[in-house]
């Protein structure tokens, strides 16, 4: 638990760090350009996260 708590600070860091420079997702739009983005690419990274963290609770609640 510990490694993936450093693993996704770790993520956090560079996400920030990236936005900063002005790199964004594949398919979002750039911050500022005033384009909207696209819902089908939000709803796909929204449903791997979902699946990632119901997998790791999943796994957590298996090991009781």
């Amino acid at each position: 638990m510990l490694g993936l708590l450093i693993s996704s600070c770790a993520a956090g860091w560079g996400m920030m760090a990236a936005r900063k420079v002005g790199y964004t997702w594949p398919g979002l739009p750039q911050r500022g350009s005033g384009e909207r983005p696209d819902w089908r690419v939000l709803a796909l990274y929204l449903s791997t996260i979902a699946a990632l963290v119901a997998l790791a609770v999943w796994r957590v609640a298996r090991l009781r």
